[in-house]
């Protein structure tokens, strides 16, 4: 204590004026005493702000492991990582092939392209048009016959980017900049001549919900008079054409992960300005979600989780396409959650195309088209975005039993049937307890075979040529293994490493012919060079513990095989996310390594209002049953004390977005369960959360404050208002980023000061505001900067490193 009693003598906080600000709201009384930092505009709060760097910096200098942890975060991340990918799986055009591609020293994935017999070059690199690294490339597509690309680009992740047109062989704009308000979906028409894309209304009243619009752009022409093809007061909206561009998906939601409205409109050559949209499905009621996928033939599938939530395919009769017409092909399969299918061609050709990622050439600069154009206000994406349907999103995680199968090749395939005359097949995805698993179908749904998948991980952005390869490509990784890119054959029926030879990622030289079953107890790294060089890989466990209501939840525990905290309590950082419907499921993460390197554990909770066990889970963690989230998430952590993973001395938590609001929630509930917590980009202030940034997007997620028994709930644990005087709270390092077009930075703001006006423990509560950042995506260096001292100060405070 009498350490306590000295570092709290030090620490002097920014004065931050409390204002008496009282409001009756629902009968009940709230204060507000901050409300002045909503706004980070003038002299008063540009001088609190100063400080508050000033005292970072001057805390920041006293953590022990902050250098090793800059060093070890950032040779891990060369590897890539979630927010800063490596390589991502080809996007087929015609002779070419699309892919982002980040070599380790460079900041910002470069778009690259891949000719038939070429190597690639890059065609669009971030750093070109900004060397500040402040410009992101936020949404890319390609026309159908790979000739020009449609990409968007915006700046200090502001997420209102500007949209440009590039001859794809020239690297020469011909269009833009349009200014669609966000990153927006764009369709292209099968004759490369335009495209339908999402924008906000130009011309709404004042006080006037903001209107979403499906406009119809044709090159060269002026976008102001481009053709307003569809409307909606939905925040969300998406579109997406069939490849013959005969069809038109348009959908549309309330906000993020919530039932959604799907309508199909036929395009007709020469009248593609007029679209009679027709309603397939309505998920404003139950909250059922559904998407379009086309396959060849005509074919046309619907994936969706109305009345099946952990998913079901189904095929769309173009004579009656309603929903309730659906047919069933592939039942949903508890507990495994599907998380992509694709159509693919019966006997296609099966492109020899491994080699189209596999080295990349950057034959001189990529094209730089100036400086981005300034683009008109509006909504960015939501908080955290997963597709649709499904919530398998974002930073994923998990571990169990994948079926075995290997297949013979050579074994005929059972050909598949429907409306076109094509014969056609089906590849899913599925996660059962967090393992990936692939499974081969034919055309009415039959299972033929079991895909051996490269491990017990994660199998992201499924994908499959656009016309007529029979080929589907994907990404894996797992808690050990980098991000690799694959290509399942649908000749062989296996699945072949595609990873670029320049990304440092190591990859198996043979196709996967086994699949790799999970352990019961701990899982063997795979991949060398990710540990500490001598050491043994980590231990990787997945166990159930029981929720403060006796509910099962799984939780994933790394941890270092050995060192001094190999056995007995060591310093633990624990997450989860919990909410959207957004899964944890296993992915390869600089964070955790850099953590379990120094000799910590590494805790992972897949808590109700996840996806992980399909949307019901999701349902059980959202709205009035929000606290259940934090209830599971407070219980990981009295398990993992209990068990004698850690104590309360050695445990921290931390989390971005969803996962901040999580860790803030825990934070005012058991301050003394903890010694460190890290809050990043987080919903703090439930009460004024929809006036600010994306959240009116969120109602459907956290609740509505104007309705009584809504606000009541959402009072009860809002982490802002659940701040109390005279309580000792543990070590907390808050994080915003000044330029987060989803979360404001007023959340953090106004929590910091509360914290500050409040602790009674010694314990520093710190602010880390980001200028030149948004929610989303940055440079490799400033993300793998932030992790970094993310982890520093968690070990500073729970002791780790200090043996």
């Amino acid at each position: 204590m009498a350490r306590q009693e000295k570092v709290k003598e030090q620490i002097v906080y920014p004065a931050a004026r409390r204002q008496e600000l009282v409001e009756k709201l629902h009968g009940r009384t709230v204060a507000d005493p901050y409300r002045w930092l909503e706004s980070d505009e003038g002299a008063e709060c540009a001088a609190w702000l100063a400080a508050q760097d000033d005292l970072l910096a001057t805390q920041a200098a006293t953590w022990p492991q902050r250098e090793m942890f800059h060093r070890v975060v950032a040779e891990l991340a060369g590897n890539g990582a979630v927010a800063v990918p490596a390589v991502t799986p080809p996007l087929r055009r015609a002779g070419r092939r699309f892919f982002l591609h980040r070599a380790p020293d460079q900041e910002l994935p470069v778009l690259m392209v891949a000719e038939d017999g070429e190597p690639p070059r890059a065609l669009l690199d971030p750093l070109v048009v900004d060397p500040s690294g402040r410009t992101t490339l936020d949404a890319w597509r390609p026309s159908w016959t790979g000739e020009l690309l449609a990409y968007q680009l915006s700046y200090q992740g502001d997420e209102r980017p500007a949209l440009w047109v590039m001859e794809v062989a020239g690297r020469r704009v011909v269009d833009g900049p349009l200014v669609p308000g966000r990153a927006t979906p764009t369709a292209w028409l099968a004759g490369d001549d335009g495209f339908y894309y999402v924008t906000l209304s130009r011309s709404r009243g004042s006080g006037a919900a903001p209107q979403r619009q499906v406009r119809l752009h044709r090159l060269g022409h002026d976008s102001d008079r481009d053709a307003v093809v569809f409307e909606t007061c939905s925040p969300q909206l998406s579109v997406k054409i069939s490849p013959e561009g005969r069809w038109l998906m348009l959908s549309c939601a309330p906000g993020a992960q919530s039932g959604n409205l799907l309508w199909l409109a036929e395009v007709t050559a020469g009248q593609e300005h007029v679209l009679r949209p027709r309603l397939l499905h309505d998920g404003s009621a139950d909250g059922a979600q559904a998407v379009l996928t086309f396959g060849p033939g005509g074919r046309i599938y619907a994936i969706t989780d109305a009345g099946a939530p952990f998913g079901r395919v189904c095929a769309v009769d173009l004579a009656d396409p309603r929903a309730p017409a659906w047919r069933t092909l592939i039942a949903q399969d508890p507990p495994a959650v599907l998380t992509g299918c694709v159509p693919l061609p019966a006997l296609g050709p099966d492109s020899d195309s491994a080699a189209a990622v596999a080295r990349p050439t950057v034959p001189g600069p990529a094209f730089a088209p100036g400086p981005v154009a300034a683009s008109v206000p509006g909504p960015a994406l939501p908080l955290e975005s997963g597709p649709v349907p499904g919530p398998t999103s974002a930073p994923g995680i998990g571990l169990d039993t994948v079926p075995g199968s290997t297949s013979a090749p050579g074994i005929g395939l059972v050909p598949g049937s429907g409306s076109g005359s094509e014969e056609v097949y089906l590849l899913l995805s599925r996660s059962r307890h967090g393992a990936a698993e692939l499974s081969l179908h034919d055309g009415e749904g039959h299972r033929i075979a079991e895909v051996p998948t490269p491990g017990p991980g994660s199998i992201t952005r499924l994908t499959a040529p656009a016309h007529g390869a029979a080929e589907a490509w994907f990404s894996y990784s797992d808690f050990v293994t980098a991000p690799a890119v694959y290509r399942f054959s649908l000749r062989d029926r296996r699945c072949h490493p595609a990873t670029s030879a320049t990304t440092a990622v190591p990859a198996p030289a043979t196709p996967v012919t086994t699949a790799v079953p999970a352990p019961s107890g701990s899982v063997p790294g795979r991949v060398s060079g990710l540990a500490e060089p001598g050491q043994p890989p980590p231990r990787i466990r997945q166990i159930t513990y029981e929720s403060l209501d006796g509910t099962p939840v799984r939780m994933y525990l790394i941890a270092p095989a050995a060192g001094p905290y190999a056995s007995g309590p060591r310093p633990t950082l624990l997450t989860a996310y919990g909410g959207f419907g957004a899964s944890c499921l296993p992915a390869y993460s600089p964070t955790i390594l850099a953590w379990v390197r120094a000799g910590g554990t590494y805790a992972i909770a897949n808590v109700r209002g996840g996806g992980e066990r399909g949307t019901d889970w999701h349902a059980a963690g959202r709205g009035l049953n929000k606290p259940n989230a934090f209830a599971d998430f407070i219980a990981a952590a009295t398990w993992l004390i209990d068990h004698r993973w850690t104590t309360p001395r050695q445990l921290a938590i931390k989390g971005a977005s969803h996962s901040g609001l999580m860790v803030a929630a825990a934070l005012t509930q058991r301050p003394e369960l903890f010694a460190a917590v890290a809050c990043s980009a987080a919903v703090l202030d439930m009460v004024r959360y929809p006036y600010f940034g994306l959240g009116p997007w969120w109602v459907t997620e956290f609740g509505d404050p104007d309705q009584a028994d809504q606000f009541d709930t959402l009072l009860g644990y809002s982490p802002y208002h659940r701040v109390r005087p005279g309580s000792a709270y543990p070590a907390v390092l808050l994080i915003s980023p000044h330029h987060d077009a989803r979360v404001d930075s007023m959340h953090t703001r106004k929590m910091t000061a509360a914290l500050q006006h409040a602790t009674t423990s010694g314990n520093p509560i710190l602010l880390r505001y980001e200028e030149g950042v948004g929610h989303g995506p940055r440079a490799a260096s400033r993300w793998s900067a932030l992790q970094a001292d993310i982890l520093a100060f968690c070990a500073a405070h729970t002791g780790l490193g200090s043996d």
